[in-house]
């Protein structure tokens, strides 16, 4: 036992005269967070989501409606809920699936300038996105509630998240469609320069997400 004991004295000293204890020390708040529960509240992501979904989808169209409105336009379609709508590209008509849609006019029939087209077009970004900051920068008050009401909090910005994430990445798009494209199009900026922006700005919301996710899931 006084063996025992005495080789593994020797190995700590040996460990630190090699500067390795920092290391040791590392690895075991390492194995230590680990082990730690996850605080995710699985029954409110189950009871949440459907919600959080149609909730998000109701943002991001009441948003095109709202800037439609303010500018003056009549709307005369408004779903918050997926369905097929039949699209014609060149003369061809394909059924397409949309999560939601809205569709105005102005009364007198006359087009609108290129910056209310862009706002019309960008106006998820313009209401959703401060938003999702604010949710987001209150991620130490909301992370510190119950796990049910922090997971709460969490499913709903994932749902902010997805839908401006998506927003950000149809930049890629071949056929130059989508809220982003459409807007920087009418404002006549250039499509590498959207790219640019619409990929830089999903990465960072991901990674924003992934932390707070982090959080989450090691919160105690």
């Amino acid at each position: 036992m006084r063996t025992t004991s005495s080789r593994a004295l020797w190995t700590i000293r040996g460990l630190q005269t090699l500067g390795l204890s920092r290391n040791i020390k590392t690895f075991s708040n390492c194995v230590e967070w680990a082990m730690t529960p996850i605080m995710i509240d699985w029954t409110s992501v189950v009871l949440l989501t459907i919600p959080a979904f149609f909730v998000q989808i109701f943002l991001h169209e009441g948003s095109h409606a709202l800037m439609a409105w303010l500018h003056g336009m009549t709307i005369t379609q408004f779903k918050i809920w997926p369905h097929l709508h039949t699209i014609y590209v060149n003369g061809v008509g394909r059924r397409v699936l949309f999560w939601g849609r809205v569709t105005y006019q102005s009364p007198s029939g006359e087009r609108s300038i290129p910056s209310e087209r862009a706002m019309r077009a960008l106006a998820p970004f313009i209401y959703c996105l401060p938003l999702w900051i604010a949710i987001g920068g209150l991620h130490p008050w909301w992370l510190q509630l119950e796990p049910s009401q922090a997971t709460g909090f969490m499913v709903f910005w994932t749902a902010l998240t997805i839908d401006l994430v998506h927003g950000w990445l149809v930049c890629l798009r071949r056929d130059n469609r989508g809220d982003l494209n459409n807007g920087a199009r009418a404002l006549g900026i250039p499509r590498a320069i959207t790219i640019g922006v619409g990929l830089i700005a999903a990465f960072s919301m991901l990674t924003f997400w992934g932390y707070v996710l982090g959080c989450l899931c090691r919160s105690t």
